[in-house]
């Protein structure tokens, strides 16, 4: 827990740090908040994080170049886990809850939300892994 808190003060305290492009200050709070979750599950990940002499900022500038038009979420998220952990990556997973309007969810899920117990209640659930699709 020692790198996790000096991991999320130092992105913090980064995230009020404007990058200089356009497609970078864009991503930046997005990429801020993955990167918080993603120290809060591995503390190696949080190490690497305040290790880094990179700035956010830096980081961002980093992820953005050579993009073109247009990149997805999962993309951005792997090169920012990337930027600070070289050879790391990532896995994403979506569910669907087909009775949330029944069950009045509203369909919004924090990252890292566990919707086995939803598999559990005979829900109906389908998941999908997003690394499929690339």
């Amino acid at each position: 827990m020692e790198f996790l808190e000096k991991a999320l003060q130092k992105i913090q305290e980064q995230r009020k740090k404007t990058p200089k492009g356009m497609k970078a200050r864009a991503v930046l709070p997005a990429v801020a908040d993955a990167l918080a979750v993603f120290a809060g599950q591995d503390e190696e990940f949080a190490q690497a994080i305040v290790q880094s002499d990179k700035t956010l900022a830096d980081c961002c500038e980093e992820i953005t170049k050579d993009i073109g038009q247009s990149c997805s979420d999962l993309e951005i998220y792997r090169r920012a886990v990337a930027a600070y952990f070289p050879g790391a990556g990532i896995d994403m997973q979506m569910t669907i809850n087909l009775c949330a309007s029944v069950d009045g969810e509203s369909g919004q899920h924090t990252a890292g939300a566990d919707h086995s117990d939803a598999v559990g209640r005979n829900k109906a659930a389908i998941v999908l892994d997003l690394t499929d699709f690339l």
